[in-house]
This record gives C-alpha cells, structure tokens and sequence, in this order.
C-alpha cells in the first residue's frame, strides 16, 4: 500500500563480538557470514552479512566501539540481540517526511548522507516497541541493493 517502500532488507543484531558471533551462526545453522567490515561509521564499527538463503533479506551482525553510536546506546540498555529493521525505500526525503508527520523523531534528527550503502535516517526505537528502523535508499552499489529492470 505504500509505492515508496521496497521491502525488509536486513535484520540488525547487536553483539559484543562480530567474529564470535558469526561462528555460532556457522556452527549452529551451518551459515557462513561474509563481508568483514572494519571502516563503518568512520572506523568505531564492525559488521558481517549473513544471507540465510532469501531472496534479498540479511542478517547484519553489528559490533561497536563507540560509545556515542546508536548501537552502543542501544546495548547498554537491551544488552546483545535484536537492534534494528532496516526498511528499504525509494525516496529517502518522502520517507522521513512521512515518519516526521506523523510526530516522531529521527536519531540526531537528520539524514545521513555520508553512508557507505545508501542514504540512511533511523527511527528510535522508542517510538517503534524497542527496535530501531532504519530507512535506506541504498547506492546501486549497495550490497543488498535490489535491482531494477532499467539498471541493466
């Protein structure tokens, strides 16, 4: 019912440590995780994807050592586990301004522009029973960008 949304692209999971993690994926779902990444949100956060044989929906394994990342914040109040939904758009700009009428707040009240993946703007999860959304008009670059007719 809504042309601007694209689907679920990933599930974000919060953990203490990204490598030991991924393992228990690998040893009890026997699912190999893929794409280390070292230099998100300008160095303080690693990630893994793992594709557990969907179409185009992930699991995005996030550990951070910044202790202002939303992530961060996010563990010292739930602890490991479930931190984000990360919702796929068209039009990053209609997207906010849909969540901004209907009153709720962004974290740090903006769109990020600088994003490896995409242009990003997160919901609090406050306003959403305790998990962050992530809104994402990835890059065709994007690693779970999802292909147009017109992009070939």
């Amino acid at each position: 019912s809504n042309p601007n949304l694209k689907g679920l692209q990933h599930i974000g999971v919060a953990v203490t440590n990204v490598k030991e993690s991924t393992a228990k994926f690998r040893d009890l779902f026997r699912i190999e995780a893929r794409g280390l990444r070292t230099d998100q949100h300008y160095g303080t956060q690693l990630d893994m994807m793992i594709e557990p044989g969907n179409d185009r929906l992930w699991f995005h394994l996030v550990e951070s050592t910044d202790p202002e990342n939303r992530v961060t914040q996010f563990m010292a109040k739930h602890g490991e586990g479930l931190e984000h939904l990360c919702i796929e758009v068209d039009d990053i700009r209609r997207a906010v301004k849909t969540v901004k009428k209907a009153g709720v707040p962004l974290f740090m009240h903006k769109i990020f522009l600088d994003r490896d993946d995409g242009f990003e703007a997160f919901v609090y999860p406050e306003y959403n029973h305790g998990v962050t959304v992530e809104l994402i008009e990835p890059y065709i670059t994007s690693r779970g960008y999802r292909y147009k007719v017109e992009d070939f």
